[in-house]
């Protein structure tokens, strides 16, 4: 990698011409063997497509049976010495419309190169991903897999593998016990039918993972039924011991028992049913969303620019929409919908896209940046794909740089590749968290983060439910991440409505009727209101009897909060005077009724003080 930085940077400085260029895929047998792939080619110019050096010689032609025989030359640049064909006699990679695929017959086939027993055409199909050679009467691996194949294919077992992951194979071969795995291809075929390529990548990761814990420590085990209580001890105490967390070790030690309990309920074999129990799973307790604090995403929103206009356009888009990686991988090139405009004249615009986990299609509102986002990704499409393409985002043509970004027709750029576009920004960019430590994005991390933000922004949770495409409110649960400054805000609130009696314990202010009437809010509240607080008393009750703001402070049904303080305050300066004056002149009366006056204030005076305090 650090030779070809150095040659593109070489080639940039010192031929200039080769600035704008056409890169594809290599189609000479020379070239496809080597491990470097080709960074220039000009078909306007004779020069090496490793290094694009114009210092190259004739290297006689393509020999060998069934070969082309195409003029080669060779480059003459002692660090590269690559072997090519002349560049004006290359194919392309376009689809040859006269090859049909010999298993979907589709006509979207290119070259792959040549076989490498008799030197035949190889063609690639680009719908079924087959590699077949014209007139060959070799079929494809039969569907009823044969439990001695070590390395079985998803479709292969009639699952359908997500199109943005690239795993595609089960391989069992790292299971060295005869016994096990022939059990483990028995148990997985079995739950094929039922279940997810994932949920099926698990239980295989489950058996490998117990194969090389007998094969350490218990070599001697030679069938199923020498397991027994205390062996699967020592596992669960070695799966513990490996600092994983929580939900991997559940994983593990989950499948196996399913393992186990599959195997004797259809009578493959006889173990302890009671070989696993509840109490060896993992404590979980709910765990935080995995979501991308502002101080980061900050980081990476002024530094989009430095990534490949496509993959920039997904950041903005997983950014928004929160959606999983699965969907936004394969979201169709037409995934926009005009719905209307609203009482202003604004239009409304939504995006379709199909969710895999859910197995069904979605529309989701998002902004009018977004809609232009998408508009341009898909004008971007447009020029590199005339005659259409499905998906709206693809994977680079081989052998395109990061700067210059030339779309795959058809083929969806996997998940590894898009988080490696991230984390070598977050690299080359040094974005970190508050502490300083380099940040690791997953995709995931978006999802969490839309979830996260709405969450705090006060959106309904039965929108964020909609919004995410989750079944339960459980799901959208794990997103209540309440930021700090929310918190404090919330509390603050609380301790400015809170609403307090005489006695300064804390109430509910009842009242009866519908608040959201707007005609009944301003007719009921007004009647309530009081200066120094609010009246809670019953309307059956009738209307109250006693005179002045001052009676209201020995009166069961008064209410108020923080917001009256200063008022209470003035009350009992007030009140204390009246006071003073009546001890001095010793009329009892006076006396009697605003003692009790001094008392209720004072209560309240405090009982607010030290809340607000606190």
């Amino acid at each position: 990698m650090l030779d070809r930085a150095k040659n593109q940077q070489k080639t940039d400085c010192f031929n200039p011409s080769l600035a704008e260029v056409v890169i594809h895929q290599a189609t000479d047998e020379n070239e496809q063997k080597s491990n470097v792939e080709a960074i220039y080619f000009d078909p306007n110019v004779l020069c090496c497509p490793r290094c694009g050096s114009l210092n190259v010689k004739s290297s006689g032609k393509n020999a060998g049976k069934n070969s082309n025989g195409k003029k080669r030359y060779r480059c003459s640049e002692p660090e590269c010495k690559r072997i090519f064909i002349d560049p004006k006699l290359r194919e392309r990679g376009i689809p040859l419309k006269e090859v049909q695929c010999r298993f979907c017959h589709s006509n979207n086939c290119v070259k792959g190169g040549f076989t490498g027993s008799d030197g035949k055409q190889k063609y690639n199909c680009k719908d079924c991903r087959a590699s077949f050679v014209t007139g060959s009467t070799r079929k494809r691996r039969p569907k009823n897999l044969l439990l001695s194949e070590d390395i079985w294919d998803a479709k292969a077992l009639g699952l359908k593998p997500l199109k943005t992951d690239s795993h595609t194979k089960l391989n069992f071969t790292g299971i060295s016990q005869p016994w096990l795995k022939e059990l483990a291809k028995k148990f997985i075929k079995f739950k094929s039918a039922t279940r997810a390529f994932g949920t099926i990548q698990n239980y295989l990761v489950a058996n490998l993972d117990f194969a090389n814990f007998l094969d350490s420590n218990y070599p001697e085990i030679i069938n199923i039924e020498q397991l027994d209580r205390k062996l699967v001890l020592d596992y669960i105490f070695c799966v513990n011991s490996r600092g994983l967390k929580p939900s991997w070790k559940n994983m593990l030690i989950g499948n196996l028992k399913t393992f186990l309990d599959t195997g004797n309920e259809n009578k493959w074999f006889k173990t302890d049913r009671y070989l696993i129990t509840t109490e060896d799973y993992s404590k979980r307790s709910l765990s935080l969303p995995r979501y991308i604090p502002p101080f980061v995403l900050k980081q990476l929103n002024e530094n989009l620019d430095k990534l490949p206009e496509p993959v920039m356009r997904m950041v903005l888009v997983i950014q928004e929409c929160g959606m999983r990686y699965s969907s936004l991988g394969i979201i169709g090139f037409d995934c926009l919908v005009y719905i209307g405009k609203d009482t202003l004249g604004n239009e409304q615009w939504s995006i379709k896209f199909y969710d895999e986990k859910l197995d069904r299609e979605r529309i989701i509102p998002i902004s009018l940046e977004l809609v232009e986002i998408v508009k341009q990704q898909q004008e971007f499409i447009r020029e590199y794909c005339d005659d259409g393409n499905e998906y709206l985002f693809t994977a680079r043509a081989v052998g395109s740089s990061g700067a210059v970004f030339i779309p795959m027709k058809n083929q969806v750029m996997g998940i590894g590749n898009f988080i490696n576009y991230l984390n070598n920004l977050s690299r080359k960019c040094k974005i970190q968290d508050e502490n300083g430590k380099l940040w690791h994005f997953e995709s995931h991390q978006f999802r969490h983060t839309v979830g996260t933000q709405m969450i705090n922004q006060g959106v309904p949770q039965h929108i964020i439910m909609k919004i995410l495409g989750h079944c339960s409110p459980e799901m959208t649960m794990r997103y209540a991440h309440i930021h700090d400054e929310t918190l404090r805000k919330e509390l603050l609130l609380f301790h400015e409505s809170k609403t307090i009696d005489i006695t300064g314990q804390i109430v509910a202010l009842e009242l009866e009727g519908n608040p959201e009437d707007l005609e009944w809010f301003t007719r009921e509240i007004a009647a309530i209101a009081l200066p120094n607080g609010y009246c809670g008393r019953p309307k059956i009750l009738g209307d109250c009897d006693i005179a002045g703001d001052v009676g209201c402070y020995i009166c069961p049904h008064f209410r108020t909060n923080k917001n009256f303080l200063a008022l209470h305050k003035d009350q009992l300066e007030r009140t204390r005077k009246v006071l003073t004056k009546a001890y001095k002149y010793d009329w009892q009366l006076p006396v009697k009724k605003n003692e009790l006056i001094r008392q209720n204030l004072e209560l309240i005076i405090t009982t607010l003080e030290r809340d607000n305090n606190e």
